[in-house]
């Protein structure tokens, strides 16, 4: 499993992204991003183009959010473990024609030898308060939940751990369309330089042939032969300064730059990391045991069948004991006292038990369905396991394709050197043809294109393959 310290590096590195220099901060690299002014002016490598992205690309940023979210998710769930501190008050005031006022009874005092013939009481009996106020301020703590407080710990750590895994998920994924569009913008480069070439070859040669046709060595065919050719490979020149146009557009925005709207599509940059066939170190079997260990997708996973293992448990405690303690300080108005000022006050410490004895089968069901859940991660469990095997072994596949290729296109570039030599040495002293020389030169700019091509394809084999294993896209090559 990836080391969640590392994942905690990177993820630091999206939060304290600011300019001024590549600084220390309690241990965290600070990378100074460049603006977009600056950016233009010098070179631009693979790595900073990806330390770029992952400074302020907007979906690492999102994920950063996500990040944090379920941070404070984490903290909801913990909650029930730690005490709460309530308070509550109230105030009521009431006319006095709203205060019921009770009789008071009364009765007859008669003595009639003193002449004593009185009646005692009866009337009405005083106003009672009509201020009436209360203020209770309690702490309250769960002791007992059925096991759902040792399991809220459990999950706040759980999620935590698995934010940060699925945020590294989106910075590898990020990443590696950087570096396939960094390669894509390298070909178009190679590309454009061979075509260049090729068309000025064919300008001289059209030259050439201009000059012959004039004294009358040569028909007009050949000279309308050569500027059919030039013509030919002008297409593909444009092309390829459309393809190279395109993917610096695309990779300014990857690296989270808005071009200003009256800046030209064709920006400069200057990309200084070339097409390499770096060799890969691992064997197949080393790059299978490094995906089951590194790769984000399938710790996440794991820490959902864990978090799915205590959603059972919380399930299961819906039919047992509730059980609360609190301690209390509470003062209230006096009922018999129209005076506000001279409250009742006084503590109380006690405790609560609630048990549903019978719910109607509602855990019985959250039962089911937890377990259910926890069954349907461990499918998913096995099914990602299976697809990461996959894409390693078909990166791999790919990776010692493309290595084949590299190979035949570096050998076959030699050759065409070699055959264009010799054409060139047979056409100026007259011996080989025009043909033969368009030819030679024909085959040789394709060789080149296609070892161009083909060391891309290698690169983001590569990378492909340090995605599928889970390897850090940042600082390989």
């Amino acid at each position: 499993m990836r080391s969640i310290a590392f994942i905690i590096v990177t993820f630091s590195l999206v939060l304290f992204a600011r300019g001024g220099g590549v600084e220390r901060n309690r241990g965290v690299p600070r990378y100074a991003v460049p603006s977009y002014r600056e950016l233009l002016r010098r070179p631009l490598s693979l790595l900073e183009a990806v330390n770029i992205a992952v400074a302020q690309n907007a979906v690492i940023r999102a994920a950063q959010k996500e990040v944090e979210a379920r941070y404070g998710v984490a903290i909801q769930v913990r909650a029930i473990v730690l005490p709460k501190l309530v308070e509550s008050a109230s105030y009521v005031y009431h006319s006095d024609s709203l205060i019921e006022r009770t009789e008071v009874p009364s009765f007859r005092l008669l003595i009639p030898q003193l002449g004593i013939d009185r009646t005692i009481g009866g009337g009405l009996g005083p106003l009672t308060n009509n201020q009436v106020w209360n203020n209770d301020i309690r702490v309250i703590q769960s002791v007992y939940e059925g096991g759902r407080l040792m399991s809220a710990l459990r999950q706040t750590k759980l999620i935590r751990e698995q934010a940060l895994l699925d945020f590294q998920t989106a910075v590898s994924d990020v990443l590696l369309q950087v570096r396939v569009t960094y390669d894509d913008a390298q070909l178009a480069a190679g590309q454009i330089k061979l075509r260049e070439q090729e068309v000025a070859l064919l300008e001289s040669i059209l030259d050439k042939v201009s000059e012959q046709a004039k004294v009358g060595v040569v028909s007009d065919f050949a000279k309308v032969r050569a500027e059919v050719e030039i013509n030919n490979a002008r297409s593909p020149l444009a092309t390829a300064r459309q393809d190279f146009v395109i993917a610096k557009q695309h990779l300014l925005q990857l690296m989270g730059y808005d071009v200003p709207i009256p800046s030209a599509n064709d920006v400069t940059l200057d990309l200084s990391t070339p097409l390499q066939a770096l060799k890969y170190e691992q064997d197949l079997p080393a790059a299978l045991v490094t995906a089951a260990r590194q790769r984000s997708e399938l710790a996440s996973i794991y820490l959902v069948g864990k978090l799915a293992d205590e959603a059972i448990i919380v399930a299961k405690a819906g039919n047992k004991p509730s059980i609360q303690a609190f301690a209390a300080y509470d003062a209230f108005s006096r009922v018999q006292s129209r005076d506000p000022g001279d409250p009742l006050n006084g503590g109380l410490v006690g405790g609560q038990v609630t048990w549903p004895i019978f719910d109607g089968f509602l855990t019985r069901g959250r039962v089911m369905e937890a377990v259910a859940k926890r069954g349907q991660v461990a499918h998913n469990t096995d099914e990602l396991s299976r697809q990461i095997t996959l894409q390693v072994r078909t990166a791999w596949a790919r990776l010692v394709e493309q290595r084949n290729i590299v190979d035949i296109q570096s050998s076959n570039v030699d050759a065409g050197v070699r055959t264009v030599d010799l054409a060139q040495t047979r056409y100026f002293t007259g011996i080989g043809s025009e043909v033969e020389l368009l030819d030679a030169q024909r085959a040789l700019t394709d060789a080149r294109i296609f070892y161009v091509a083909a060391l891309r394809d290698y690169s983001v084999a590569y990378s492909e393959m340090l995605r599928a294993t889970g390897e850090d896209l940042r600082w390989r090559r």
